[in-house]
């Protein structure tokens, strides 16, 4: 079921976006980037402090995973890197140029002090449209086009590449409609990934009982 809501969304996605449509709409109108949070190994603390969202937190497509493999830093961030409900958190630079360009959402529901570090960016738009853009094959083809040319042992985006992005949309109404179906699809999408999560648990669980 997964896969298939995972197939479904990927190909209502390329359809939502496709040339066909002639409204076009340019990041860098509908939308701001922010730059990570810069610190160094001594900052880092065991707990309390700023939570860091790093390129491992990225769950391309998906939430941002603020749960495992966190970092908390002894650094204030500025009011404009705190994540927002709806931010999209891009990694921006790796050593991996295959990883360069992921990105995931914010839901908000993080209840500590939260950003991202210095490799990874954050873009903020109050269009909703937005969360699937990062999605589709045209923003995969920008980022391939951005990273040619690098002689840096890191493959890395700025700002500008993202906001200078530009894709052809729905007008209007239709745009609306497409929000509220995708919203849909990724619901179920997600409420079947946490009950698949909470069964692999239930069977680790079982198993450990099994061999006692």
């Amino acid at each position: 079921m997964i896969k298939d809501f995972e197939v479904r969304r990927s190909a209502i996605i390329e359809n939502v976006f496709d040339e066909k449509h002639s409204e076009r709409l340019q990041l860098d109108n509908v939308g701001s980037y922010i730059r990570g949070l810069t610190y160094s190994s001594n900052d880092v603390v065991e707990h309390g402090g700023t939570l860091v969202m790093r390129s491992n937190n990225i769950v391309n497509g998906s939430l941002l995973d603020y749960n495992n493999n966190v970092v908390f830093v002894n650094k204030q961030m500025s009011a404009e890197q705190q994540l927002q409900n709806g931010d999209i958190v891009i990694c921006m630079a790796n050593g991996s140029s295959s990883l360069v360009g992921k990105s995931s959402f914010y839901d908000g529901n993080c209840h500590s002090p939260i950003t991202i570090g210095a490799f990874c960016g954050i873009y903020r738009s109050k269009e909703p449209i937005v969360k699937w853009l990062f999605q589709t094959n045209k923003y995969r083809r920008y980022i391939w086009n951005s990273l040619q040319g690098g002689n840096g042992a890191i493959a890395n985006l700025n700002g500008e590449d993202i906001l200078n992005m530009s894709f052809s949309i729905p007008n209007a109404p239709i745009k609306d409609t497409c929000v509220k179906m995708l919203t849909s699809v990724d619901s179920a999408l997600e409420n079947n990934m946490s009950l698949c999560a909470l069964y692999t648990l239930q069977k680790q669980h079982l198993l450990r009982q099994m061999f006692i």
